[in-house]
């Protein structure tokens, strides 16, 4: 009880929570002009496919860590992968599921980004996550000449985006932009767009978004949201 009244106390003095900041829709068409810049170092386009992926997919970079068949449709509209670990996996039911992780593969500017990002990839040496769980992101080696074992830690994100940001003249002051800062834009659009509170649960992937706790990880439940999210795309595109 002394434990649980301290804790409590604690608690209270708690700072506030204060969540990352979405991209604005001039920082995401940066990101686009960025990776299609052929004067720039080929692992930096990559790291910036990236980002991108993160935001049409609405992904935490802890989503994208152990990645099982990615793929682009014959259409190039969605890039779709399964994640096998995932943040809401919580029970032992939804532990051994494989959650279902889509992008639009066309987002706010006329390229597609997907087959761009995929295509740069295979140019820098990088396959996709096949049947075994791999990060989409292993660190790059010394020098640019290849990929390590291990996976990009956030941090080393987060600092590459703040750096990108800044030499391509976008101010960050009084911004909190970190990797969640992707999860968080398209919902956001989504949002200021009007879509259904159901939809955008469903987009952000929340447990909230349907009955019963496999629910999320059925692909049928992700295909109206995506089109809600298709459409808001369509729109800032449009203007």
């Amino acid at each position: 009880m002394r434990v649980r009244g301290l804790a409590a106390q604690l608690f209270a003095c708690k700072r506030p929570w204060k969540p990352a900041d979405p991209l604005t829709v001039a920082d995401v068409q940066f990101l686009h002009k960025a990776m299609m810049d052929n004067r720039r170092c080929m692992v930096d386009r990559v790291f910036i496919g990236h980002l991108l992926h993160m935001v049409y997919a609405r992904a935490r970079f802890s989503d994208l860590l152990a990645s099982v068949n990615c793929m682009l449709d014959d259409e190039n509209m969605f890039l779709e992968l399964d994640a096998a670990v995932h943040k809401g996996s919580r029970t032992a039911a939804t532990k051994a599921m494989l959650l279902p992780v889509v992008a639009p593969a066309n987002g706010i500017t006329e390229d597609c980004w997907a087959a761009e990002y995929l295509a740069l990839r295979r140019k820098s040496g990088l396959a996709l996550p096949g049947k075994e769980p791999e990060p989409m992101l292993p660190a790059p080696e010394k020098g640019g000449t290849g990929w390590q074992k291990r996976f990009l830690t956030s941090q080393e994100m987060n600092s590459f985006m703040k750096r990108l940001f800044m030499d391509g003249g976008i101010p960050l002051e009084g911004r909190r932009i970190s990797t969640h800062s992707c999860k968080a834009t398209c919902i956001s659009w989504t949002a200021k767009h009007d879509v259904s509170p159901e939809h955008r649960a469903v987009l952000a992937r929340h447990s909230t978004a349907a009955q019963g706790p496999t629910a999320l990880y059925s692909r049928d439940l992700v295909t109206a949201a995506l089109r809600s999210l298709v459409k808001v795309l369509d729109a800032i595109r449009q203007q």
